[in-house]
């Protein structure tokens, strides 16, 4: 038996400044959807301290590094010295120091989409709209047609899978405590 790895996913993510003029071609990046929990973990542990308060000991430089290796492809242009626009590498292939070009906003809303790509759907674009919207249809279902629903008073989703190659409105909510009609329990 031979062993497995994962292997690194990537999906393209839009954003569009609220402050730009409406003109202005939207930022795409291509980043890496299918982390691994401990690199959520680091992701969000770089930021936030055990108490879900932000740490003050990071650095922009920290953020910066821990992006990196996540963001493969990039529409940024930069100015050069003579006056022209070029492509600036992304920063997989130019280190971190490539986001020095790039305006705050966007890095801020590249480091969500990253942390949160797994979900799928980044906050803020129409996929995880349709997705919110999609949860919510299924969990109306679920607890509509299964009279063994438990009802979730805060109208939060604890457990969801989707598939990543499928239409966003295929989505399954399970609630704890609830069962899909002709399911059986697991006797493992």
């Amino acid at each position: 038996m031979s062993g497995f790895r994962n292997y690194p996913v990537y999906r393209d993510v839009e954003i569009v400044h609220p402050e730009y003029p409406d003109d202005a071609p939207p930022f795409v990046a291509t980043i890496q959807r299918n982390l691994t929990f401990r690199q959520i973990d680091e992701l969000r542990n770089l930021v936030w301290d055990e108490d879900g308060k932000m740490r003050p000991s990071t650095t922009v430089r920290d953020f910066h590094k821990a992006l990196t290796p996540y963001v493969k492809a990039w529409n940024l242009e930069a100015e050069t010295e003579d006056g022209t626009m070029a492509p600036v590498p992304p920063p997989m292939d130019g280190g971190a120091d490539v986001f020095q070009l790039l305006d705050d906003y966007f890095a801020h809303s590249l480091f969500h989409m990253i942390r949160n790509a797994h979900l799928g759907g980044a906050p803020g674009t129409k996929e995880a709209a349709d997705r919110k919207n999609s949860l919510a249809a299924s969990e109306s279902t679920l607890n509509t047609a299964d009279a063994e629903s438990t009802p979730n008073p805060t109208n939060e989703t604890e457990n969801s899978t989707t598939d990543s190659d499928s239409d966003s409105s295929k989505v399954t909510t399970m609630k704890p405590g609830s069962r899909r009609k002709n399911s059986k329990p697991s006797t493992a």
